[in-house]
């Protein structure tokens, strides 16, 4: 999970203007048990403004496993609520809860989020209070919560964090899914492929840059 620089972007206009009264529609329409809905903003789609920014903001990465490219081909790009909109509906048109991500990543978030009891979730044991790591925040660091372990190619806790912290790097991991479904097999398959470019292609073109740069 990269590291993302919320600042490289500006907030788009039509959450600037609009995010109170798009919310304030929202809570109704939640109120009335009716889906979300993305709003129309000087004739255009905000959807597609906010998903163009995110993809700016990431370089079409996923904002937590690190596939690319979204909206390319077969893996879709979608704008993922980190606190569910449903769960924390005053976050659904917030700036810094939204981020780019693939489907596989929503499909392992789903509306899910810890919370202040302790749950069990996917067979898994979740601990009061411990949410799981954005990739915004300004003291982020792959390298301090996490290690890569190259004979599976899967992404661990750095043992040298303390137990609390250990237990946040667990649930993060868990939460977007980064070892299941093959996905450190898709990691050495990328690297080999980035190897065998011989850096005629700048990182920036292959998935899960993180861990590229750590082999």
């Amino acid at each position: 999970m990269d590291k993302i620089n919320r600042y490289r972007i500006k907030k788009p206009e039509c959450l600037i203007e609009k995010a109170n009264e798009w919310t304030l529609d929202w809570k109704t329409r939640h109120e009335q048990s009716k889906g979300f809905t993305w709003h129309q903003y000087k004739k255009r789609d905000c959807q597609t403004i906010i998903n163009k920014a995110l993809s700016k903001l990431t370089d079409s990465h996923c904002s937590y496993c690190g596939i690319y490219p979204l909206g390319k081909g077969q893996i879709s790009a979608t704008i993922d609520h980190f606190k569910p909109k449903s769960i924390f509906l005053d976050l659904a048109f917030e700036w810094n809860n939204l981020f780019l991500a693939c489907g596989e990543c929503q499909k392992y978030k789903g509306n899910f989020f810890p919370n202040d009891k302790e749950q069990i979730y996917r067979n898994k044991h979740y601990h009061a209070n411990i949410e799981p790591l954005k990739p915004d925040e300004i003291d982020y660091s792959f390298d301090y919560w996490f290690k890569i372990i190259w004979k599976t190619n899967k992404i661990v806790p750095n043992n040298k964090r303390t137990i609390p912290e250990k237990k946040k790097a667990i649930i993060t991991i868990d939460f977007f899914g980064l070892n299941e479904d093959g996905r450190p097999q898709a990691r050495e398959l990328e690297l080999e492929k980035y190897k065998g470019s011989n850096n005629k292609l700048k990182i920036e073109f292959f998935s899960y840059r993180f861990f590229l740069t750590r082999a």
